[in-house]
């Protein structure tokens, strides 16, 4: 077995590195900063999302509430049949899946 040199650590100690090999080193830092950054930025956008996706799920669920309580309603005075009578409320969601896919999505009216 060789013999290892003990190398005293000081504050002041230097080394040389030709610059090629600094400026390949440096070059690499840099394109490793760059994408840190972008992933950064990307998670930001996934959060963003998330929160965006969270609060769309809460209106939802407040939306289809307030649906179900109109037919549930509805039902109570008669306007519309009964859910497990001739499947009115089927007949409602199926009127209302037709009227969505006859009318023309915004950029088509003229």
């Amino acid at each position: 077995m060789g013999a290892v040199a003990s190398v005293p650590l000081g504050g002041d100690e230097t080394i040389r590195v030709s610059v090629s090999k600094l400026d390949a080193l440096m070059a690499q830092l840099s394109e490793l900063l760059v994408t840190k950054i972008r992933a950064e930025q990307r998670m930001a956008q996934v959060r963003q999302a998330q929160e965006f996706m969270a609060e769309w799920q809460k209106d939802w669920l407040a939306a289809r509430s307030a649906y179900s309580s109109i037919i549930r309603k509805r039902y109570q005075t008669g306007t519309v049949d009964s859910p497990s009578s001739s499947g009115g409320l089927r007949r409602l969601a199926c009127s209302s899946r037709r009227r969505q896919r006859t009318a023309l999505p915004p950029w088509a009216s003229s």
